[in-house]
C-alpha cells in the first residue's frame, strides 16, 4: 500500500502498524519541513495522540475514521489550538 501511495506521487507516507515508527516519521518531517497545518485521519488510539501532537498551530484536524475517534472534548484537551472535524462518508 505505501508503494502504490508513493507511486501516485504522495510525498510523506508513514507505517501506521507500528506507532513509534509513525511517531519517528513526523518528528522527522517536522523538523525538516515544519508540521503539517491538515491531518486527515483514519487511525485510531496512540496514532490520534501523535498527530495531534506534531500539528501546526490552528492546525485543522479532519477524523475520517468509525472506529476509536476522540470526542471534541478530548481533543481540546490535548490540543485546545487545533480545529477537530469528526466527517462521515458513507
Amino acid at each position: 500500500k505505501q508503494q502504490y501511495l508513493l507511486d501516485l506521487g504522495v510525498a510523506k507516507v508513514a507505517s501506521s502498524r507500528d506507532s513509534e515508527d509513525y511517531e519517528t516519521s513526523l518528528a522527522a518531517w517536522c523538523e525538516q519541513e515544519g508540521p503539517p497545518d491538515i491531518v486527515l485521519n483514519s487511525l485510531s488510539g496512540e496514532f490520534i495522540r501523535i498527530s495531534l501532537q506534531y500539528m501546526a498551530d490552528r492546525g485543522l484536524f479532519v477524523e475520517l475514521g468509525k472506529r476509536g475517534v476522540w470526542s471534541s472534548e478530548k481533543v481540546a484537551k490535548a490540543a485546545p489550538d487545533v480545529c477537530y472535524h469528526l466527517v462521515a462518508l458513507d
